[in-house]
């Protein structure tokens, strides 16, 4: 399995692994996997072998993941769940879900070689993500398991809240890794220059 995937092509300081600052840490995920499961019915028989295959109740608010261990599940739209962890688990479970559906109740899909992922952290986080999609990252209104399908700068991405540390997880297209990376970055920066003592915005 290809893991060129999951390195953006950047040049410069944006290009590596971890890129941090006082008060944000973007980190690259080098070995994430991301699955979907998509039914054509949702019958009680259906949901059943599902959630004995994971080893957790599919979760049916949209929005919100339910974890199983490394594993997480997250309804994102009707008749459809995102799975996404470490990539070793998520081929597992992808595995066992396929294995549980017949062709004319739904598919499970691995989507591990299209998609980049990146954990972002620190006391900043909230607000790099509010900067660039329309939707309030705060403590106090996105809690610990959210997640949303979003418009990210001008592509669209998967975001999850891991934690209140706060750390959260942005998934997107692979060929959107570099671009959502410099967003990320210059994001960053940015608010790092406007929280230093004495800055003025240029007018």
């Amino acid at each position: 399995m290809s893991r060129l995937r999951q390195t953006p092509t950047l040049s410069g300081d944006a290009a590596a692994p971890v890129f941090e600052t006082k008060t944000a840490r973007l980190e690259l995920q080098p070995f994430f996997g991301v699955a979907k499961i998509i039914l054509k019915t949702l019958d009680e028989e259906t949901l059943k072998a599902l959630s004995n295959a994971l080893g957790v109740a599919l979760p049916v608010e949209p929005n919100k993941a339910a974890a199983c261990g490394k594993l997480y599940i997250c309804a994102t739209a009707p008749y459809e769940w995102l799975l996404f962890g470490d990539e070793p688990l998520v081929e597992q479970a992808q595995a066992r879900c396929k294995a549980a559906l017949s062709a004319s109740s739904g598919m499970a899909l691995m989507l591990s070689d299209g998609r980049t992922s990146f954990v972002l952290s620190g006391a900043s986080a909230p607000y790099v993500l509010s900067s660039l999609a329309p939707i309030d990252f705060d403590t106090r209104t996105f809690a610990p398991g959210d997640c949303v399908n979003t418009l990210f700068g001008e592509c669209g991405a998967f975001i999850h809240k891991i934690d209140d540390t706060p750390r959260f997880r942005i998934i997107t297209d692979q060929t959107y890794g570099p671009y959502a990376r410099r967003l990320l970055v210059r994001a960053i920066e940015s608010l790092e220059l406007a929280s230093r003592p004495g800055f003025r915005p240029s007018r």
